[in-house]
C-alpha cells in the first residue's frame, strides 16, 4: 500500500481534504509549535543560568576580596613587627629562630590570600612580555616533567615560534603547575601528558557558552595541557570552575585550582576551554591574546639597598595597627610623619595649610577611596606625590593602581624594606 493511500488520496481541487489528512496536518503544526516553544524555553533557561553563574562569581569575588583585604592588613602588622624585632640587635638568638617561624607562617598565609584575590580577580599582577615557546622550553618543561613523575611521559608540541604574550610569568607557572598536577592525578597508572602551543584567531562573533564574556577578537595563543586519563562526564565538566568544587577525596584538594586558573586567564584578557569525555582524557586550553610589545628582560637589575630621608610624609590609613606600624617604620628611616585615620582628616590638614612631600595612603577606605582623596588633595597641594598601598587592587572597577606604574603602589602585606624602597622611589620620581 502506498503512503498516499495511507494519508488519503489528494482531494480534487475545491474539495475538503479527508478528515485523517487534516488531523495529521494539525498534529504536525502543533508539534512544530511545541518544539519551537521548547527551544525558546531552553534558550531562556540557559541564559538565566549563565546570568546566575556570573552573579554568583561576582558575589564570591566580593567576599573573597573583602576577606583578603582585611587579612592582608593583619598580615602586614604581624610581618612588620616580626621583622622589626628580627632586625633589633637586642633580640636573643632563640627569639630570632621563633620569629623566623612566624615569618614562614606569614608567607604561607600570604600565598593563601593571593589565591583568594586571584579567584576574585583582584590580584595585582606583574606581567611582562614573554616569547612563549622559548619561555616554556627554558623555564617550564623541566620542572613540569619532574612534577609529572616517572609514570607520566611529558610530550611537547610547541608550534608558536616567535609569538609573544603579556602575562605574569609566576602566574603562568602557577597555572601550568596546577594543570599538570590535575593531569597526573587523572592518570594514576601512568600515561601521556602533552604540552602544546598553537596560534589561532578569535572572531568577533565566535561563541563559547561557558566563557563568552571573556572573548575578545584577534590573534590568540592556544596553550593546552592534555592527558590520557579517565576524562569527565558532562555533570562534572559543568562545575569545573566553581570555587571549592573538587572530585578528589577529602583532604587532597581544596577545589580552588581551576577557579584560580580561570581568574588568572581572564585577568590576562583570555579565556579557558575544556574538552573531555569519559575514557577519552581531558584537554585544558588557555586562550591568551598575543602582543606586539617588545620582549622585556627576565632578569631585572637588583635594587639598591633602600635608604631613608628627611622629607615630610602624610600617612593616611584607616586600620590603626597598620597605621602605627607604617608610621614607626617611616620615622625610623628619618622621615617627618603626620598620620591621619582617613581621607576627611587628611583633607582637613591640607585645608589648614599643612604641606607634604609625599602622601602614603591606603587605597580602599570607608567613604572615600584613596584616588578620590588624592584628586581633592591635588587641588589643595598641587604637585604632591603619592604612594598607594592596599591589600588588593580592584581591577573590575577601574581602580587598579598598577595601571599607572609599579612605582606608586605597594601591595600588602609589605616588609619594612619594601616600604622604604617604594617611598624612596616615589619621592625621587620626576
Amino acid at each position: 500500500m502506498s503512503s498516499s493511500s495511507l494519508l488519503g488520496s489528494p482531494s480534487p481541487q475545491g474539495q475538503e481534504p479527508p478528515q485523517g489528512h487534516r488531523a495529521l496536518q494539525d498534529e504536525i503544526t502543533r508539534l512544530h509549535t511545541v518544539l519551537g516553544a521548547s527551544q525558546a524555553s531552553e534558550e531562556r533557561l540557559r541564559l538565566e543560568l549563565a546570568q546566575h553563574d556570573e552573579r554568583l562569581q561576582r558575589v564570591v569575588g566580593r567576599l573573597a576580596g573583602g576577606m583578603a583585604h582585611d587579612f592582608n592588613n593583619l598580615l602586614t602588622i604581624i610581618t612588620g613587627y616580626a621583622m622589626l624585632l628580627n632586625e633589633d640587635e637586642q633580640t636573643p638568638p632563640r627569639a630570632r629562630e621563633r620569629l623566623s617561624e612566624i615569618l614562614r607562617a606569614c608567607n604561607g598565609a600570604k600565598e593563601l590570600t593571593q589565591k583568594l584575590l586571584v579567584m576574585s580577580r583582584k590580584q595585582p599582577s606583574h606581567p611582562r612580555v614573554l616569547e612563549i615557546d622559548q619561555f616554556l622550553r627554558s623555564e617550564a618543561v623541566q620542572p613540569l616533567e619532574q612534577l609529572a613523575g616517572t609514570r607520566v611521559t611529558l610530550v611537547t608540541k610547541l608550534a608558536a615560534s616567535g609569538a609573544s604574550i603579556h602575562i605574569d610569568p609566576t602566574e603562568l607557572m602557577q597555572m601550568l603547575t596546577s594543570l599538570v598536577l590535575n593531569a597526573r592525578d587523572a592518570m594514576p597508572a601512568g600515561g601521556n601528558l602533552t604540552l602544546a602551543t598553537a596560534l589561532d584567531e578569535v572572531g568577533q562573533n565566535d561563541q563559547n557558552e561557558d566563557h563568552a564574556l571573556s572573548r575578545s577578537p584577534g590573534p590568540h595563543l592556544r596553550l593546552s595541557v592534555s592527558d590520557t586519563g579517565a576524562g569527565m562526564d558532562e555533570a562534572v565538566r559543568a562545575r569545573l570552575f566553581e570555587p571549592f568544587f573538587t572530585t578528589k577525596r577529602l583532604g587532597t584538594g581544596a577545589g580552588l585550582g581551576l577557579a584560580i586558573i580561570k581568574g588568572l586567564v581572564e585577568q590576562s584578557g583570555g579565556f579557558v576551554d575544556v574538552a573531555t569525555a569519559p575514557s577519552r582524557g581531558t584537554t585544558m586550553t588557555l586562550w591568551l591574546p598575543l602582543t606586539t610589545r617588545p620582549i622585556t628582560s627576565q632578569h631585572p637589575a637588583t635594587a639598591a639597598t633602600p635608604r631613608g630621608g628627611s622629607e615630610t610624609v602624610l600617612l593616611v590609613e584607616d586600620e590603626p595597627g597598620v597605621r602605627e606600624l607604617t608610621r614607626a617604620i617611616l620615622a625610623r628611616l628619618g622621615y617627618r610623619v603626620t598620620d591621619a585615620p582617613g581621607p576627611d582628616a587628611a583633607l582637613r590638614l591640607a585645608h589648614e595649610g599643612c604641606r607634604f612631600d609625599l602622601v602614603v595612603s591606603d587605597l580602599v577606605m570607608p567613604g572615600m577611596d584613596g584616588r578620590q582623596m588624592m584628586r581633592e588633595l591635588g587641588r589643595l597641594t598641587p604637585g604632591v606625590k603619592v604612594l598607594f598601598m592596599s591589600g588588593y587592587a580592584d581591577i573590575t572597577s577601574g581602580s587598579d593602581p598598577t595601571a599607572q606604574c609599579d612605582a606608586n603602589f605597594l601591595a600588602k602585606p609589605f616588609t619594612p624594606a619594601a616600604l622604604a624602597q617604594k617611598v624612596r622611589e616615589a619621592l625621587d620620581a620626576g
